[in-house]
């Protein structure tokens, strides 16, 4: 089951409604703000987040989206209501939006319209960018030589997945060549960056999909573990695996 974040600025009703038609395609962690607190719910506009839903009934919607810093996050904005659903997408540099979905509010066409913002903001992303995307929610800084190793083990494991049956005998050998580092070296700075990215025990995101590798004496995922799941999810995005 695919875990995505989604940020809303709705009554409660509403997005309790949302997240139950949601529930069982998705993992979903959902991030409430009434309307009210909308300059929190700006300052929360983040690439951790998968999904935006503004409810229809908020006023000044298009002051609200005006204010959004990075004007590429309207191609994850949905506007629901009882009546109609609808999914704006930022189209040039005048910032003007434009509807690019209707139909009429159900569970239906909200999946629908989500798989949509996904092949938008997702599907066309080339691999590396979208592998780039992943390791930035799970909060390693990109100012890390353990970044850019990362970057490229998840890059080649996904495209030639016997790397993942030994990484000391395929995957870092393959690494230290390609940047001209010793194994060793390599090793720990996937090690150091990942154990740093995990400072936070209550990180949503981390929490979530590293979930099956936590237990009470053990909060962080190792090199394998971290790099197999990135790998895994991706197979499952790609239609690699079911």
């Amino acid at each position: 089951m695919k875990f995505i974040t989604v940020l809303a600025l709705c009554n409660e009703e509403e997005t309790a409604k949302i997240h139950s038609y949601l529930q069982d395609r998705y993992d979903v962690n959902t991030i409430i703000y009434k309307e009210k607190d909308y300059k929190a719910f700006l300052n929360n506009i983040n690439d951790k987040i998968d999904i935006i839903l503004l409810e229809n009934s908020i006023n000044d919607k298009l002051f609200i989206l005006n204010q959004y810093k990075d004007k590429s996050y309207y191609n994850k904005t949905i506007i629901v209501d009882d009546y109609k659903l609808e999914c704006y997408k930022y189209i040039d540099d005048r910032y003007k939006l434009f509807n690019i979905f209707k139909s009429d509010y159900n569970k239906e066409s909200l999946i629908i319209s989500i798989d949509l913002v996904n092949k938008i903001t997702t599907k066309n992303i080339p691999l590396y960018q979208e592998i780039s995307n992943i390791i930035d929610k799970t909060n390693i800084s990109d100012n890390r030589l353990g970044y850019q190793y990362l970057r490229r083990a998840i890059y080649e494991s996904f495209n030639n997945p016997h790397l993942l049956d030994n990484f000391n005998r395929n995957l870092y050998p393959l690494l230290s060549k390609t940047y001209n580092k010793s194994t060793v070296s390599i090793e720990k700075a996937i090690r150091t960056s990942i154990t740093t990215a995990m400072d936070n025990p209550n990180d949503e995101y981390n929490n979530k999909i590293f979930s099956k590798y936590m237990t009470y004496d053990k909060t962080t995922p190792t090199n394998q573990e971290y790099i197999l799941t990135v790998v895994n999810m991706l197979f499952v995005e790609y239609g690699k695996i079911t």
